[in-house]
């Protein structure tokens, strides 16, 4: 072997030990962070997930399109007295995207669930379908992780309301889980076994209440008025949720 040859296949060689390295340490410093702070924002496309996300980042609101690539990015938030930093993660719908939710689980204080309340009655068995792959997640039922389902676009005129969609979910659920063989290992992501749970108790119609998970619904809508004034409805008691999963 000549000397450039040497030295080709050194620089090379050093190049691929400096990625493998990089890559893996980025993975260990985002996952052994004792402090967890990560809020996932999940949901179907075009529902507001990324308006929310935005909002939290720079507390106004600005015009978006649907994303194709994950919002990460931590940032501070205040509310009256208090001022904390978290981890925000905005996870786009795409079908092919979405299940990559599951990566960040371990560093999750909470889940913001964002439904578009005016095709809900369209959409329900999607939106079912999506939520269902996270409730039976082993981390999401295990760590008790919150979630705030955050029925959006309230100011639409055919959008309904929480306490209705509750209801469409908890029957669609239901039926999901009665049609899914839970008895069966699954396969996840990296082709390895994950047991899942099983949704609710057995021989009982399925209720959110049943979950070791802390459940809420709130109403929010961000839109802007004939005049472009924004106009958003439900951010302080969003704010809040957020306050206080970090503060438990």
């Amino acid at each position: 072997m000549s000397v450039v040859d040497f030295l080709i296949y050194f620089v090379s060689f050093a190049v691929f030990i400096f990625l493998v390295y990089t890559v893996f340490n980025k993975r260990f410093n985002l996952f052994s962070n004792k402090k967890k702070n990560g809020f996932l924002i999940l949901g179907l496309p075009d529902s507001g997930k990324t308006t929310i996300w935005a909002w939290f980042r720079y507390i106004i609101l600005l015009p978006t399109q649907t994303s194709i690539k994950i919002n990460d990015e931590e940032v501070e938030i205040q509310a009256m007295d208090r001022n904390r930093k978290v981890h925000l993660i905005d996870i786009p719908g795409n079908p092919k995207i979405r299940p990559q939710f599951s990566q960040y689980l371990p560093i999750c204080t909470g889940i913001l669930f964002v439904i578009d309340s005016s095709k809900i009655s369209e959409n329900y068995h999607s939106v079912a379908e999506f939520l269902y792959q996270i409730l039976v997640s082993n981390l999401v039922f295990e760590n008790e992780i919150p979630i705030l389902f955050v029925c959006n676009k309230r100011d639409i005129e055919k959008s309904i309301d929480k306490s209705a969609i509750q209801d469409i979910l908890e029957v669609e659920l239901e039926q999901l889980r009665n049609t899914q063989s839970n008895a069966l290992d699954k396969h996840d992501d990296n082709g390895d076994f994950q047991n899942e749970v099983f949704l609710g108790l057995d021989g009982a119609k399925f209720k959110f209440s049943q979950l070791p998970n802390q459940i809420t619904f709130m109403e929010t809508s961000f839109t802007t008025s004939v005049d472009k004034l924004p106009v958003i409805v439900g951010t302080s008691d969003l704010l809040s949720w957020v306050m206080d999963q970090l503060d438990e």
